[in-house]
């Protein structure tokens, strides 16, 4: 399939994609100049990287999410906690329909949080809430922020215009707040 100048390829066989996945031609990501603007150009972490650095990352983080416990049992009790918190937050609702709440998001990120800082948040937590708040202004605003990876020529654009239409102001307050946690 081809959207805008980017060639795409779907699978939708669970054997071809497990194949697939364990070749090597096919664990590179493409390079999307849009998403360099989130590390300020430099490679860092797991998501933003591509090639061996990717690689070396992943096996670190695999790694020691391993050696920290997780697939390992003793998670079960801090997932059922969470879980049991997350009804009693549901219980609130009583019935109505209502968007999906943040104790959802905050709950999961409860338990990464305890696999990897033994740390929690309540679920509203009102840090962690407006982060949550901020995070989802990212996703809805910065619909636009794509657009360059489909239309290259958008990346000849000045930068400070750049900047205004693809709402990096979000992004700067995502990677400031994110610091601030």
């Amino acid at each position: 399939v081809r959207a805008g100048c980017v060639d795409m390829t779907f699978i939708c066989d669970f054997k071809l994609v497990k194949e697939a996945f364990s070749k090597i031609e096919c664990t590179d990501r493409p390079h999307w100049e849009p998403f360099h603007f989130l590390t300020d150009g430099k490679e860092s972490g797991v998501i933003m990287t591509n090639g061996q650095h990717w690689q070396n990352a992943r096996r670190f983080l695999l790694r020691n999410l391993r050696d920290l416990g997780m697939g390992k049992s003793y998670l079960e009790v801090p997932i059922q906690e969470e879980a049991q918190m997350l009804v009693n937050d549901f219980r609130k609702y009583d019935g109505k329909a209502v968007p999906l709440p943040n104790s959802i998001n905050i709950a999961v990120l409860n338990v990464i949080w305890q696999l990897v800082a033994s740390r929690r948040y309540e679920l509203d937590d009102k840090d962690i809430t407006s982060f949550i708040a901020l995070i989802k202004s990212f996703q809805e605003d910065t619909s636009a922020f794509i657009l360059p990876i489909f239309f290259p020529i958008l990346n000849y654009l000045p930068r400070f215009l750049t900047r205004k239409l693809f709402r990096f102001d979000i992004i700067d307050k995502v990677k400031q707040n994110a610091l601030g946690l």
